[in-house]
């Protein structure tokens, strides 16, 4: 049931995507401890943000991703735009000695501009990502983070 409905999710963003406009692009930024980067899109048409990261290829390796609502993006100098909003993110993370789950929600915000009639965006975004970690291994635990903070530049070619 999970893999359909993986499978339908995806086949409504391709559907979809010959109708809307689609941004699609890369972030590189700090996230939880250490650096990562992530592929990153959006329909023009859809509050919702996406981002699938790798933020680490060595141990541990963190594999997640985020969703994040924009509840604004109005222009505030020349060129320049501001955004806010809130998302959720969840990730994976695979030690040596063991696996980790984690699950947040966010608060964010960033700024945008536009170049190349429209073509080409560049952002700057920080987030508040509090959340808990579920480690399993040889001594499982339970652990709450509120001070989580990623910060990426990133940028996205609109189709």
């Amino acid at each position: 049931m999970k893999k359909l409905t993986v499978v339908l999710a995806l086949l409504l963003v391709l559907t979809t995507t010959s109708v809307f406009a689609l941004g699609i692009g890369a972030q590189a930024g700090y996230v939880g401890g250490g650096a990562g980067g992530a592929l990153t899109f959006k329909l023009d048409t859809a509050p919702w943000v996406f981002a699938v990261n790798v933020d680490s290829l060595v141990n541990p390796l963190s594999i997640g991703g985020t969703a994040d609502m924009w509840l604004a993006n109005k222009n505030f100098a020349g060129p320049f735009n501001y955004y806010y909003g809130w998302g959720v993110a969840a990730g994976l993370l695979v030690y040596d000695s063991g696996l980790g789950l984690y699950a947040g929600a966010r608060a964010l915000a960033g700024i945008n501009v536009f170049v190349l009639d429209k073509f080409l965006e560049f952002y700057l975004q920080a987030a508040w990502q509090p959340g808990i970690s579920l480690l399993f291994a040889d001594a499982s635990n339970v652990g709450l983070n509120f001070v989580n903070f990623p910060v990426n530049l990133g940028f996205r070619f609109w189709f």
